[in-house]
């Protein structure tokens, strides 16, 4: 039995550091908690914090430290087989943070993206995931009962798990077998719709750059992958723009032609109306960089994070659905690729109609218990 929450809450919302998508995609979920008069605590640490300070400088924004996952040169699923210490421990000590924060700030529901440490014995937690069921590599199916088995024993100790996606339709659905297993958790599981920081707009009859390039994820990937685009874009002969994903660096902009403009970091407005005002995206295959592409109607060209098997594996899914092109990095040319994608049918999903998200996610918090008061 539920009980119907008081109409304001204090509500804390906290990214996972792993790259700037978790935290561009609580942007929308923060909004829609103000516009229904909620009060919202952020945290988050490094340019995660950065960005969510952009973005609402009017709103408080604690220190949480992050896991400092990093990928390994062996793949990722070796890699965070090494840094599960690491992980434990990062897990452990956001149980204690998030006990002294619920006392401190009377915190009455926490909202945690893929922050799995973040639950408490007597406040509703809610994990936001579209990571339901995790993308092996080759030849470890026969470990996907064990691995779910695990997961979900961190994900059943939250209150209530939100994905950011829709339920399972041919047309719209992103996430595929991720968002949608075929054995979920036991907490109840619901579907958002698209979490993107973007307004469907119009874009220009000629936009100004034949690409955009936006750069993302965990360091070493992220300079490896802008190492192998500035030769390419150097011998370019159409206007592009590149955005290194580096919000609050003082790092030098790279030497390019003058036909090609950089910036290490656009805030929310500015990113969008660059991608409106450009024919095509390159980035990484992250999750909210796809809600973000495809909410504004991109024509996208998907390049995943060598090793990180869910960025492949949503690459792979999304471009056997004709909605991207899917290319390695490794075998990556940027002429190619655009000349490949002006030859192929390849056009993104659009959002069906559906209620506002605030309205959305008040209905599901009117479905959590209320706090337990020790």
């Amino acid at each position: 039995m539920t009980n119907t929450p008081p109409q304001k809450l204090r509500l804390l919302v906290a990214p996972l550091d792993w790259g700037l998508g978790h935290a561009t995609r609580c942007i929308p979920l923060i909004h829609s908690l103000l516009q229904a008069q909620h009060t919202v605590v952020l945290a988050a640490s490094g340019p995660q914090k950065l960005l969510l300070q952009q973005a609402f400088p009017q709103l408080t924004c604690l220190a949480l430290p992050g896991y400092g996952i990093r990928y390994s040169t062996k793949g990722l699923v070796w890699g965070l087989l090494a840094q599960i210490p690491k992980l434990l421990k990062a897990m452990a000590h956001e149980r204690r943070w998030l006990a002294q924060a619920v006392a401190t700030h009377q915190l009455q529901v926490v909202i945690s993206d893929n922050r799995y440490g973040l639950h408490h014995p007597t406040v509703p937690c809610v994990l936001v995931t579209h990571q339901l069921q995790l993308a092996l590599p080759t030849g470890f199916g026969f470990a996907q009962g064990l691995v779910r088995r695990l997961l979900y024993r961190h994900i059943n100790r939250f209150t209530a798990c939100w994905v950011p996606d829709y339920a399972a339709t041919a047309t719209h659905s992103l996430s595929g077998m991720l968002g949608h297993p075929a054995k979920p958790p036991r907490l109840p599981v619901h579907y958002l719709g698209w979490l993107s920081r973007f307004t469907p707009a119009p874009r220009p009859a000629t936009p100004q750059y034949a690409a955009i390039i936006v750069l993302s994820g965990p360091e070493p990937q992220r300079t490896q992958f802008e190492n192998l685009l500035l030769p390419q874009l150097r011998q370019s002969t159409q206007p592009m723009l590149l955005v290194r994903g580096l919000p609050g660096s003082s790092q030098p902009l790279p030497q390019l032609p003058p036909h090609i403009q950089a910036h290490n970091h656009l805030g929310t407005g500015q990113l969008q109306a660059a991608f409106l005002n450009s024919q095509v995206l390159v980035s990484r295959s992250g999750y909210s960089t796809v809600m973000d592409a495809f909410t504004l109607g991109m024509r996208c060209i998907f390049v995943p994070t060598p090793g990180q098997t869910e960025q492949l594996y949503l690459a792979a899914h999304l471009a056997r659905q004709q909605f991207c092109l899917c290319s390695q990095q490794q075998h990556f040319h940027l002429a190619q690729a655009l000349a490949t994608l002006q030859q192929r049918r390849i056009a993104p999903p659009a959002p069906p109609p559906g209620p506002p998200l605030h309205l959305v996610a008040s209905a599901l918090l009117a479905q959590l218990p209320a706090p337990k008061h020790p």
